[in-house]
């Protein structure tokens, strides 16, 4: 038996085709939108880390601060107590 060669459209060639192509551009889409996603949480995480620093940086330099003007007020103390100590003759000042 003869069979008669019947070329295929060529809606039918490209169908697989295209079929293919759709689901690589969706696996590509899904792994920008996951990359975009890790991006951007990795910027929350940066974020959060570089508050916390600060903060962290801001209670150092407040309790710095409060140890200075401590430090300041027992100098003050001491020289006044080893003025009066000079004034009223006591110890060996």
């Amino acid at each position: 038996m003869l069979q008669i060669f019947r070329p295929r459209s060529v809606d039918t060639i490209l169908r697989p085709i295209t079929k293919i192509v759709d689901q690589l551009d969706k696996l590509e889409n899904d792994e920008l939108s996951r990359a975009e996603r890790d991006k951007a949480g990795a910027k929350r995480l940066r974020d959060a880390a570089d508050a916390k620093a600060k903060s962290l940086r801001d209670r150092a330099e407040l309790k710095n601060n409060r140890a200075s003007g401590r430090i300041d007020e027992a100098s003050k103390a001491a020289k006044t107590a080893q003025g009066l100590r000079k004034q009223y003759g006591i110890g060996n000042a």
